[in-house]
């Protein structure tokens, strides 16, 4: 069962981080940062997909987060959309989100020391996309 919940939790964050930066690349007037978002966009949507997959090949169906959540989530995006659209604020928004992310998965990585090693491989590529990104996003602030 740690295995499960490990990738559930590798499933909805990568699928998370995917979702706002599709949202966030609809609003981006920057050619270099939405190049930058086009890339992280893609490595979530691997993340996810390699997540969705190893779940399916364990006979279970992934989890989404909820609906409650999400849309207080996307509720607070646009807000800050409104207020300011720049990439140095959107580039704050995504190291503040993906420094959550890293976070969430490392307390899941400890929670679920029994998982199996591509359980565990999922979410460590997991947490150094989000070290990554937010080494990305720097030069944008």
């Amino acid at each position: 069962m740690d295995s499960n919940e490990l990738l559930f939790d590798v499933y909805q964050n990568a699928e998370f981080a995917r979702d706002i930066i599709g949202r966030l690349i609809k609003h981006c007037e920057s050619s270099d940062f939405r190049k930058l978002l086009a890339e992280q966009y893609a490595e979530y949507h691997t993340i996810t997909e390699d997540a969705k997959a190893a779940l399916w090949g364990q006979g279970v169906v992934p989890r989404t987060i909820g609906r409650k959540r999400r849309k207080a989530i996307y509720a607070a995006t646009e807000i800050n959309l409104k207020i300011d659209k720049t990439p140095s604020h959107m580039a704050e928004m995504l190291m503040q989100g993906s420094l959550l992310g890293m976070i969430d998965i490392s307390k899941s990585l400890t929670q679920n020391r029994d998982a199996d090693e591509y359980s565990k491989h999922l979410a460590n590529k997991l947490v150094e996309t989000e070290a990554n990104n937010i080494r990305s996003m720097r030069e944008f602030l």
